[in-house]
C-alpha cells in the first residue's frame, strides 16, 4: 500500500474496505494495537491546504459514527463516545465525548398530527369577482 497507513498485527479489514485504502494514497492514520475503530468512523484528516495525521492508541475504543479531525491522537486506552467529533487530543484512560446534548421535545409528535391535519383540510376559495362590465 502507498501511503502511511499503519495497522495492527490482529487488525481486520473487508476486502472493500482494503481496496479503498489503496486507492488513497493521502490517508494517515496510525491505529495501535488492540484498539477499536467502531462502524461508521471517519479520519478527517484535510484542512483544505493539507493532510494531517491521526494517531489512535493501543487499546483505544472509538465508538460508531465518529470523526477524528486530524491532527489528533487518541491516547492509549482512551475512549471515544458514539458520533463524537473529536477535534483535541484525548489523553490517555479518558473519555471523550464531543456531540450536543439530547433534547426530548415531549408531546411534540401528537402537535406536529395536528398540523398535518390542518394542512390536510380543503381551502376554500375566494368568492369569484364577478367581472367588469364596461360603460
Amino acid at each position: 500500500m502507498s501511503g502511511e497507513v499503519d495497522l495492527a498485527l490482529n487488525a481486520q479489514f473487508d476486502p472493500e474496505t482494503v481496496r479503498a485504502l489503496q486507492r488513497r494514497s493521502d490517508i494517515q492514520v496510525v491505529v495501535g494495537d488492540g484498539a477499536n475503530i467502531g462502524a461508521g468512523t471517519i479520519f478527517c484528516n484535510y484542512d483544505g491546504k493539507a493532510k494531517h495525521r491521526t494517531e489512535v492508541g493501543k487499546g483505544a475504543f472509538i465508538g460508531s459514527n465518529s470523526a477524528l479531525v486530524a491532527p489528533v491522537k487518541v491516547g492509549d486506552n482512551a475512549y471515544v463516545g458514539s458520533g463524537s467529533v473529536i477535534t483535541d487530543d484525548v489523553p490517555a484512560g479518558a473519555l471523550a465525548l464531543g456531540r450536543g446534548r439530547q433534547v426530548n421535545k415531549m408531546d411534540w409528535a401528537a402537535g406536529k398530527v395536528g398540523r398535518k391535519a390542518a394542512a390536510k383540510k380543503p381551502i376554500k376559495a375566494a368568492p369569484k369577482k364577478k367581472p367588469r362590465t364596461k360603460r
